[in-house]
Order: structure tokens, then C-alpha cells, then sequence
């Protein structure tokens, strides 16, 4: 990799901001699924959401609803800032271990290398366009943050109570930070053994990691009334074989783009693995293989161990929120072993990388873009619209290719933004298919014309019909309910009361 002069970093640096503005587009993203099911729980001061306990991130939310209300383009400005502030840190975090671990004159301006490709990587699009999503880049950031200063923490006692602090501040955040002891362990393994750093004194570093963990852990059980919770496990297959499944996908899913496919994503990661295994037996066999790299994989495989029984869809966007943390050392390997080529292939090699990065990120945003279009539009229906006793959403858009929409939060969405609506009764049935064209906007219907858009109904005085649709029967008074539905091909339809 050649050596990049101040100016150069400067242009690179706003080229690639500049571009990613223009993709992500933060002002044509709107609030997305149960986005309207915990910001207004975070509005109303509750630091337990259902089975969560993540008080950092709900106070963030709290304080944004104060200061942007409904808009949500704040929203989406502070998850920006969350996510520059992230990558400023992973430079510094690459940094600090070479001068650890590396050969700082090998890997000279490796940091402002791993920062571009972190900040453009495209599969970010959950924590960087949903804004419930973005939980796991704040977590994130106060694990790089301990990480860094526990690096540091032999230089001055302060840098070793930030670290602290910033482990602290992590868990309340989020369980991904849950392996941070388990980092820091890695890290006091590697010294002792290769530093020859003295055991007892690194185990008194350690310690008080390992015990502020147990002091949460006691914490959530008193507060949750259980340790792991039914979203983490309920329903999930913890078998051995399910678990080291799920961690090739999310492994396959870091490096490589979803596809509807799964034979043909499966044979981009083989082809990609393939590369990879390549290029480290060319390292090795030049016997370059150093500690530094030894130590990241072991990061990247820890960082996986949160999420392993969740897994990630290798056909559409949803889980990339569990991608944030893992993507933090895949980056940090990558920039590494691209400083493995010689002269200008590792720079035709980073240009190449960052190219296909950009453009896989803006496709992804044109899908959070849509889904966004398309959850404002169908919530317009209402606007200046009179009460309603009932309002029944049939086969709503669950999600559009991976970017959720109303798979939940739909009825939580009416009531945040439409308070003084005071419906009764609402009633969803989400689609269960990922729809691959959402026409918009809602088109406005009449009553007679009910029969003949793809729901089967009935009724006996033209005023009270029974809806059947995929064996739900529902009540529908055309004088005082209203009716959304979407037909299989993405076509939404509104049918407002009828006096």
C-alpha cells in the first residue's frame, strides 16, 4: 500500500462522505416497523421494553423525541454521527494495535484505510437506517472505546477506569457487549504469552471485568426476573449443528452480499472463502503470518458468540444490525492483509474493495429508502381523516427485501402519531411474504368495488360485510371502518367510511 499524503487522505475522506450522504439520503428515510413500538416507550421514560433492558439506548431515544418530536430525520442525523464517531474510533482502534502488536512502519496510515472501508461498508443497513436497528452501533461504540483504553491501560490508571466505564456503559446498551470480557481476557492471554508480561498483574486488570459482569448479570436477572431472555432463545433450534450453521451465515453474510438464490450465495461465499484461504497460504508460505492477525481472528470469532443462536437471512438485509460488531475486526483483518500485497496491488486491491463497497451500500439504501416511502404513504391515509370505530390493515407490508415495514408497530404507529384518532379496535394481518415491488401511493377505493379486489367478503345489508381472508374472519362496517389492503402484487388499497 503507498503512502497517502495529508491531502490525499483529506480529498478520499470527503469523497466518500460526500457519496455516502448522497446514498444513504438520511432525508428520505422515515420510521420503520417497531420503531413506533419503542421510541415512544423511550418518550414516556420506560427503561424496560418488554424483554429488554437497554436503558442507554432508550435514554438516547428519549432525548432525541424531546428534540426532533415525530420528525424523523433527527433521528436518522444522530444515528449519522453515531456512525462516523464509530469509524473515527476503529481507526484508532487499528492503530493502537499495531503499535501493540504490529510493525507501525509496515502498516503506516493503516487506520485511515480500515476507517474508509469501515464507514462505507454495505451491510450496516439496519443499525445505519432503521433507528431501533442502531442499538447495536452504540453498544459497539463503547466496545471499541473499552477496548482502546484497556490497550492503554499499563500508560495511566484513567485510561484503565475509562475502560471501565465504557464496559459499563456498554452492557446496559446492549448484549453484544456481553464478550467483552472475554476480549480483554484474549488480550491478557497474548501478553503474558508473548510479552511476557507479569500474570499476576494482568489478572488484577482482568478481574474487575469479569466481576462487573457478574454484578449486571445479578442486575438484569432482579430486574427481567430471567437471565436469558424468550427472544434469545424461544423457539430456536440449540442444537450443536444449528448453532455452528448460524455462525457460517453470519460469517458468509460479513463478507458477502444477500441473495434470493441460496445456492448462488452459497457459492459467492465458497468462491470468496476460496480467495481468502489463497491469499493466507501465500502469507504463510512467506511466513507473514504475525500476531496481530492471529489476534483479530480470534476477535472475529468471538464477536459472532452473541448472536449465534439468533443467525442473520442470507436473502435480505434483516440481522445485519448483528453484522455492526463482527464487521469492526473483519475490516481490521482485511486492511491487514491488503498491506500483505505488495506496492500498488494493495492499493488497486483497496480501491477495488471500496468501489464494490459503495455500490452494494447504495442498493441497499434504495431498499430502506422504499420501505420508508412506503410506510409514510400508507400512515398519509389518515391525515385530516375524522375517528374511525375500527381500522383493519389486511396483507400490510411485512418488509421490502429485507428493510422492515410493518411486520410489527403498526398499531403502536397510529397511536404515536395520530393521538387523537382514539380507535377502538385496530386490526393487522401482516404479509407473510417479502414483497419485490410496492406500488405507491395508496390507491383510494370504493365500497362496491370491495368484492372484487382479492378479499372474499360477504354481507347482507351493504353495510356490514365479513371479510374472509387466509382463514381470519373479521367484522367490517363500511359507515364507520376503515380498510387498508394490499393485494399479492404490491398494489395497496384504502376504503375510507361510507355515510
Amino acid at each position: 500500500m503507498t503512502r497517502s499524503t495529508n491531502i490525499t487522505k483529506i480529498i478520499l475522506s470527503t469523497i466518500l462522505f460526500v457519496y455516502f450522504i448522497f446514498a444513504i439520503q438520511p432525508w428520505n428515510l422515515y420510521f420503520l416497523n417497531d420503531d413506533f413500538v419503542h421510541i415512544p416507550l423511550s418518550a414516556k421514560t420506560q427503561w424496560i421494553h418488554f424483554q429488554f433492558f437497554r436503558p442507554v439506548a432508550n435514554l438516547l431515544t428519549a432525548a432525541e423525541v424531546k428534540l426532533f418530536g415525530t420528525n424523523s430525520l433527527g433521528f436518522h442525523i444522530t444515528s449519522l454521527l453515531l456512525h462516523i464517531f464509530s469509524t473515527f474510533c476503529v481507526s484508532i482502534l487499528c492503530n493502537q494495535l499495531i503499535y501493540k502488536y504490529g510493525d507501525q512502519a509496515q502498516y503506516k496510515n493503516a487506520g485511515f484505510v480500515a476507517g474508509c472501508l469501515f464507514f462505507i461498508y454495505p451491510f450496516h443497513s439496519e443499525p445505519l437506517m432503521w433507528i431501533i436497528g442502531r442499538i447495536s452501533m452504540i453498544a459497539t461504540l463503547f466496545i471499541i472505546i473499552s477496548i482502546i483504553f484497556f490497550l492503554k491501560r499499563s500508560q495511566h490508571s484513567f485510561y484503565y477506569l475509562l475502560s471501565l466505564l465504557s464496559f459499563v456503559i456498554g452492557l446496559f446498551s446492549y448484549e453484544i457487549t456481553w464478550v467483552v470480557p472475554g476480549l480483554v481476557s484474549v488480550i491478557t492471554l497474548v501478553e503474558y504469552l508473548k510479552l511476557q508480561k507479569r500474570i499476576k498483574k494482568e489478572i488484577l486488570y482482568l478481574l474487575p471485568f469479569w466481576i462487573l459482569f457478574g454484578i449486571f448479570l445479578l442486575l438484569r436477572h432482579m430486574v427481567l426476573r430471567q437471565l436469558i431472555t424468550e427472544y434469545e432463545v424461544l423457539g430456536r433450534d440449540m442444537s450443536v449443528f444449528s448453532l455452528v450453521a448460524n455462525f457460517f451465515r453470519l460469517l458468509a453474510r460479513t463478507m458477502v452480499p444477500p441473495t434470493q438464490n441460496t445456492i448462488e450465495f452459497i457459492v459467492i461465499f465458497s468462491a470468496t472463502i476460496f480467495v481468502l484461504l489463497g491469499f493466507i497460504l501465500f502469507i504463510a508460505k512467506r511466513r507473514a503470518v504475525k500476531l496481530l492477525h492471529v489476534l483479530l481472528v480470534l476477535f472475529l470469532i468471538i464477536s459472532y458468540l452473541p448472536t449465534i443462536a439468533i443467525g442473520i437471512d442470507t436473502h435480505g438485509s434483516e440481522g445485519e444490525r448483528y453484522l455492526y460488531f463482527p464487521s469492526v475486526f473483519w475490516i481490521l483483518l482485511l486492511t491487514m492483509l491488503i498491506y500483505e500485497l505488495s506496492g500498488k496491488i494493495g492499493t488497486y486491491v483497496f480501491f477495488l474493495i471500496a468501489a464494490a463497497y459503495s455500490l452494494l451500500l447504495a442498493t441497499s439504501a434504495l431498499n430502506y429508502q422504499h420501505a420508508s416511502h412506503v410506510a409514510k404513504n400508507i400512515l398519509s391515509v389518515f391525515n385530516n381523516r375524522p375517528a374511525f370505530k375500527k381500522i383493519i390493515a389486511i396483507n400490510i407490508p411485512a418488509n421490502y427485501r429485507g428493510a422492515m415495514i410493518f411486520r410489527s408497530g403498526f398499531a403502536e404507529a397510529i397511536d404515536w402519531m395520530y393521538p387523537h384518532m382514539n380507535v377502538d379496535t385496530i386490526i393487522v394481518v401482516p404479509a407473510k411474504r417479502t414483497y419485490e415491488k410496492i406500488s405507491l401511493p395508496v390507491k383510494i377505493i370504493k365500497k362496491e368495488d370491495l368484492t372484487a379486489h382479492y378479499i372474499k367478503a360477504s354481507t347482507s345489508d351493504n353495510k356490514n360485510y365479513t371479510l374472509y381472508f387466509k382463514n381470519r374472519i373479521i367484522e367490517y362496517n363500511s359507515t364507520q371502518d376503515l380498510l387498508i389492503f394490499f393485494n399479492e402484487t404490491g398494489v395497496g388499497e384504502v376504503l375510507y367510511p361510507h355515510p
